[in-house]
């Protein structure tokens, strides 16, 4: 089922939408300036950050300290009436109401973790300006799309995909999924929505339940989904175990149907598309277990829920932030799950063995200003 408002009714959205906002984000967004300004990051001038954290980071505390009587007011408030609230939030252009779809053999699935929770997290991962890097990626993925159309047509053998390391986001993307793109980044996810409703039409964000007992009240899944094609159906569940940070979240999977329009033989398409964030440092590999054997299940049962008649499936297809490699002995007990026998992991010759033109990115969080590394091209030339 499709949800196009986040509550039954405007009165419990009224209520609703005020105390999450004065009493969940507006302390959240204080918090959030306040360490902000405290926490210093390589390429900052020393003169002006010790300007911010003397003058403008005590004025933040301040207003934090003002607005925890009302958090604790409304604490009560928004955890009840998010019990009725849907666990994200949809939305489309409003000139697709009319567009004509179109089957074809191909499509293009992008995922990335562009690390944009808030700027505090963005500083203690060593870098700032989160909702600047929100407009400024989503920028570079509409730009990507407009390019040279000719591009769209090479075919790359894959004998040859060790020496095409790009700085650009792939031509003809048809869904993007994004990780770590929260509610309380600052507007994060509206501006880079902002950016990508030039080129996509459909969206599903702000995706986590308010409630007692789906999280600490700190953050949502951080999960995103840009369509080109009408998404029929959609389902978020939050993993049952986590621990350390992932607490404060709703991590989980999110599950969408999309409608991919009539084949040559009259037959309806769709599509499955699912993606996902699992725990970073789980410290043991049970807990990835727990979440993996969760994701299988959920799959099973969202498929099996949505399927209808006469249609026929073009793809079903996971992607996200897996926080574990199909390489490093200390984690084989999750390469070795039973969910890579149901899904194809196009980047590993074999369970252990990744293909040669794979390339690994982990990079310590001081070495993020390193010369070497320090812009999209001198990256590349690195990985080159």
């Amino acid at each position: 089922m499709l949800l196009g408002n986040h509550y039954p009714n405007i009165y419990l959205k009224c209520i609703g939408d005020l105390s999450v906002l004065l009493g969940r984000k507006l302390p959240l967004w204080l918090l959030d300036g306040f360490l902000s300004y405290i926490i210093p990051i390589p390429p900052e001038n020393k003169t002006i950050f010790f300007f911010k954290s003397l003058f403008i980071a005590p004025l933040y505390f301040c207003l934090l300290l003002l607005s925890l009587p009302l958090k604790l007011f409304l604490f009560p408030v928004y955890a009840i009436t998010g019990k009725y609230r849907a666990p994200y939030t949809y939305t489309q252009s409003r000139q697709t109401k009319n567009k004509l779809l179109q089957f074809k053999k191909n499509y293009t699935v992008c995922c990335a973790n562009i690390c944009s929770i808030s700027e505090m997290c963005g500083r203690l991962n060593n870098f700032n300006h989160v909702r600047t890097r929100c407009t400024k990626i989503g920028n570079l993925v509409v730009r990507s799309q407009f390019a040279d159309i000719a591009l769209s047509k090479i075919t790359i053998n894959e004998d040859d995909m060790d020496s095409h390391i790009t700085t650009s986001f792939p031509p003809s993307i048809d869904f993007f999924c994004f990780q770590e793109i929260s509610d309380i980044a600052r507007s994060g996810a509206s501006s880079l929505i902002g950016q990508l409703s030039i080129y996509f039409d459909y969206f599903v964000y702000n995706i986590g339940g308010v409630g007692w007992t789906t999280y600490f009240h700190v953050m949502d899944s951080g999960l995103l989904v840009a369509s080109r094609y009408p998404i029929l159906n959609v389902q978020f569940q939050p993993f049952s175990h986590a621990c350390d940070g992932h607490n404060l979240g709703t991590f989980g999977l999110v599950s969408v149907k999309v409608d991919l329009g009539i084949t040559e033989n009259g037959m309806n398409a769709v599509g499955y598309l699912a993606t996902t964030h699992l725990q970073a440092y789980p410290g043991s590999n049970e807990l990835h277990q727990s979440q993996l054997n969760e994701i299988v299940s959920w799959q099973h049962e969202f498929q099996q829920k949505c399927q209808m008649d006469g249609e026929i499936v073009a793809f079903d297809v996971l992607c996200g932030d897996f926080n574990f490699d199909n390489m490093s002995p200390g984690e084989k007990i999750s390469w070795s799950h039973k969910l890579f026998d149901e899904y194809n992991d196009y980047c590993k010759v074999k369970p252990g063995m990744d293909k040669l033109w794979t390339v690994g990115t982990e990079m310590r969080l001081p070495m993020v200003w390193d010369e070497q590394v320090s812009t999209p091209e001198k990256l590349k030339a690195t990985l080159d």
